[in-house]
């Protein structure tokens, strides 16, 4: 199995807004966000996403997500299409 990619750095005005972590398992990635993913970040997640996507199956877990706006929803939309196109998948 490769190696995963490190996160993809914060650099909006509040990097503590959104944390975002990933688990390298047997399995899929799974990608732990906590926080608010709004306008400020979701192109940061958008991006982290993007690139996970294109090495597996990922499992997001939002269960410490406090608040998702459309710009986050499109992030999600986004990389699920980027999974399906690379044969791969986003649950």
């Amino acid at each position: 199995m490769p190696e995963l990619p490190e996160p993809v750095p914060a650099v909006d005005a509040e990097p503590a807004k959104l944390q975002i972590r990933v688990q390298n398992t047997h399995g899929p990635a799974v990608v732990r966000l906590a926080g608010e993913i709004d306008l400020s970040n979701a192109a940061r997640l958008q991006d982290q996403l993007s690139v996970l996507v294109e090495h597996g199956h990922v499992v997001v877990d939002l269960s410490e997500v406090t608040f998702i706006d459309s710009t986050g929803l499109s992030a999600f939309i986004v990389g699920h299409r980027r999974a399906t196109a690379a044969g791969t998948g986003m649950h």
